[in-house]
């Protein structure tokens, strides 16, 4: 074993810089203010210096191979790390990247769009609206654009551009600025430009609640500007055709959009949709629980005290979550390790309105498991199912046999139980053999083998 550990300390410690700039892992200029990525590409030291400003002193320390730092004034930086393991040969090992910091960036990056030629040729002339920084020009391939609809991308000075769509339909044009000579190189811009003969506005909401922003889709044909009237003194202009929108008060809403589109084949040049919008209240979600202080491996009683709802979802934190369509229903429920969950309860009204409420619970499992040896499924209300209790139980297989061996039963989860049926009927008073195999949240596994009897 030490000749192994000394052949390993032999190979020292490496260093290897990276940086990576809005995703791109090797980009090493951008523009001011810019936020880069470092890493250490060999990664086996066991701490690192980082320089970031070339002045020798070291900026920050980390353990990890990672590190980002925010350059806010223009320049080139000599980055230098140091990777350090003092149990390898040489200790520590020192690698550098340049980062260039510029303030050449096109801010002007943008597009308008017209039909020419005849209508419904589906013939439009493009309008490169960027100007270049002071000092600086584009080239004859600075752009390119990407018509979204298939045809190859054509690279392209900034002169305006024709182009000719397939088809009616919804197309999302894309310029991206292609010239490195510009900091903000492969920055772009898009628009949806609908294409039709003639354009219907149409529009749908979705549900309306109070206070929360409300989804409103557009679904109509062609449409090139909209402006949005949404009932209650609050009008939008928009290119996109989509819009949101939050109310500050409940009550029956007339949505107006009013759509204007100049490349179309129809006289009209602007058309309405109108549609009325319900906005709702939302329900208030609140729930208690006991015991507030707790004891090793307690159950919990959770009580609904939430109003205005219609359904109710119960999510303890542990991956696992209930449903429920009565707000008086108790809830009872155990988790299966220590730990603090985060129990929230989503309380949603009728027409879909929902709110939340929620609260930490920091628990103490001892885990363990035991399985009764009698129920009467007899529709009582009381003891109808069996169930195997315990705590900590995170996976679980229980197996039931009646006195030929037949497996009438298998279960899961300890929050599901025998009824007593097999195949849809009641089985008959008698004793029936199980086995239980259980793993626990701390990752031990038990098993037990016993008889229930199932009382008539």
């Amino acid at each position: 074993m030490l000749a192994v550990k000394l052949a390993f300390y032999a190979a020292g410690v490496g260093s290897g810089i990276k940086s990576a700039i809005n995703g791109v892992a090797g980009d090493s200029t951008g523009c001011v203010p810019l936020l880069v990525n470092f890493s250490d590409t060999i990664a086996a030291a066991k701490t690192y210096y980082w320089d970031f400003n070339g002045d020798g002193i070291t900026d920050t320390t980390t353990l990890t191979p990672n590190a980002n730092h925010l350059f806010a004034a223009i320049g080139n930086y000599r980055v230098r790390l140091v990777s350090e393991d003092l149990n390898s040969c040489n200790e520590r090992d020192t690698s550098y990247i340049t980062i260039i910091v510029r303030n050449d960036a096109v801010t002007t990056l943008n597009y308008n769009f017209a039909s020419i030629g005849n209508c419904g040729d589906r013939n439009f002339q493009f309008t490169n609206l960027a100007v270049p920084p002071a000092g600086k020009t584009f080239g004859p391939n600075s752009f390119e654009w990407d018509f979204g609809d298939g045809t190859p991308k054509v690279l392209r000075n900034v002169s305006p551009i024709a182009h000719t769509f397939p088809a009616d339909g919804t197309y999302i044009v894309r310029l991206t600025l292609k010239d490195p000579l510009f900091c903000n190189e492969n920055d772009f811009v898009e628009q949806t430009i609908r294409v039709a003969a003639s354009f219907q506005p149409a529009f749908t909401a979705d549900t309306a609640c109070l206070a929360s922003p409300t989804q409103f889709t557009y679904t109509g044909t062609g449409g090139a500007q909209f402006v949005w009237n949404f009932g209650d003194g609050s009008p939008l202009v928009t290119t996109s055709g989509d819009a949101t929108h939050t109310y500050s008060n409940a009550g029956n809403y007339t949505v107006i959009l009013s759509v204007t589109d100049n490349n179309t084949c129809d006289a009209i040049k602007t058309k309405t949709f109108i549609k009325q919008i319900l906005v709702s209240t939302i329900p208030v979600s609140l729930f208690d629980y006991t015991p507030r202080i707790a004891q090793v491996n307690q159950i919990y009683t959770f009580t609904n005290l939430s109003s205005g709802g219609a359904t109710y979802q119960w999510d303890f934190g542990d991956s696992k979550v209930i449903n429920t369509s009565k707000r008086d229903t108790i809830i009872k429920y155990g988790f299966p390790a220590t730990a603090t969950y985060d129990v929230c309860l989503f309380t949603t009204n009728s027409v879909g309105c929902v709110s939340k409420y929620c609260e930490p619970i920091t628990t103490e499992v001892n885990p363990l498991f035991d399985v009764p040896n009698a129920f009467t499924p007899n529709g009582d209300g009381v003891n109808d199912k069996i169930y195997v209790r315990g705590f900590g139980i995170v996976k679980m297989t229980w197996r039931i046999f009646n006195r030929w061996g037949t497996v009438v039963y298998v279960g899961t989860s300890p929050l599901e139980g025998w009824d007593g049926k097999y195949n849809g009927k009641l089985q008959p008073q008698d004793v029936y053999h199980y086995t239980v195999e259980v793993e626990f949240s701390d990752k031990v596994k038990s098993s037990k083998k016993g008889d229930i009897t199932l009382l008539r």
